[in-house]
């Protein structure tokens, strides 16, 4: 909810931020220095930093800016209004050629006057080379609701096999980093031959000589399945099968993060430039991190939170195996 100050802050601003010419970018510093209450002396200042962003220099000039002017740069992103995200009215301010987008626009900066790049802020861990909580997919996106249908599933044939949910499971919707990475090593193909009367769970069933299954108690049992492990067991009894059938395609919460991310970068991240954004240590001022585009091999799964994958991104490569750890 926007507080009061933020409305009235809102209500000053009423530039266009898509257009870049000389008079429009203006009025629309002129109105980011009085929201901001950036005295004269302090705007003549920091205009002499006004420049010209490219493709190659627009990291390194606006974390520059603010890294020189860091009180100017915090005050100016704290008042953006809603829908923009963090670092974009900095870019705006600084880069005489550099336009952003709002709440309902295609795409969050332009460069030249032409669409460029999405904007996405998020938290750095694995010091500062994966970048978390990013959210690269659309609400009604098929990749979320698939992503969300595999963990269930991966949950419910794990269950199938031990007779228990999977570790730290409270359901698809709400899994925690450490939660997934309490998964990495878990492989369902192998599990389920490996615990043919693997579980914890009671059965309290007994099977007679005709096949029958009785509750305990009745009498003549062949076997009390109580003292076993698993609905396996019954299974092998009557079927001789005692194996639970795995999806060998989703068997690992690897793949089903890889199958994920390739279905969100093809319907989301493919030909699109992004500018990451990370909280500074010190200063939480939004640091520009990455500038680029993302690749299919850099999208982990950070989290799951209200039926949304959130992801995290790896700047330098990441093991296989552990695609899902931080």
């Amino acid at each position: 909810m926007r507080t009061f100050k933020q409305f009235l802050t809102e209500v000053m601003l009423n530039f266009d931020t898509v257009d870049i010419s000389s008079a429009a970018k203006y009025r629309g510093r002129q109105q980011i220095a009085a929201a901001a209450a950036i005295d004269q002396q302090t705007f003549s200042m920091v205009a002499t930093q006004f420049t010209r962003a490219t493709a190659t220099n627009i990291l390194q000039k606006y974390n520059t800016f603010l890294a020189e002017y860091p009180s100017v740069a915090k005050t100016i992103d704290k008042i953006k209004p809603d829908g923009i995200g963090p670092g974009e009215f900095i870019l705006y301010f600084l880069f005489d050629n550099v336009g952003i987008g709002g709440k309902n626009a295609p795409i969050d900066v332009y460069l030249n006057g032409e669409e460029w790049a999405d904007a996405k802020g998020g938290d750095p861990i694995d010091g500062g080379n994966t970048l978390t909580n990013f959210k690269i997919t659309k609400d009604s996106s098929k990749a979320v609701t698939q992503i969300m249908k595999d963990l269930e599933d991966f949950n419910v044939t794990y269950n199938e096999i031990t007779g228990e949910d999977l570790p730290g499971w409270r359901g698809a919707n709400e899994l925690t980093t450490n939660t997934l990475r309490s998964w990495v090593d878990i492989n369902l193909t192998t599990l389920s031959r490996e615990t043919a009367v693997g579980s914890k769970k009671p059965i309290n069933m007994v099977l007679k000589t005709d096949g029958d299954l009785f509750r305990k108690g009745d009498e003549d049992p062949v076997i009390n399945v109580n003292k076993t492990k698993s609905t396996a067991a019954i299974k092998k009894l009557i079927s001789d099968d005692n194996e639970v059938v795995v999806d060998k395609s989703v068997d690992t919460l690897e793949k089903i993060v890889r199958k994920w991310a390739s279905a969100a970068y093809d319907d989301y991240a493919a030909g699109k430039r992004f500018l990451l954004f990370v909280g500074s240590k010190g200063t939480r001022l939004p640091v520009m991190k990455y500038n680029g585009y993302l690749s299919k091999e850099m999208i982990g799964l950070y989290a799951t939170h209200r039926n949304q994958p959130w992801a995290e991104v790896y700047l330098e490569p990441k093991k296989s195996k552990n695609a899902a750890e931080t």
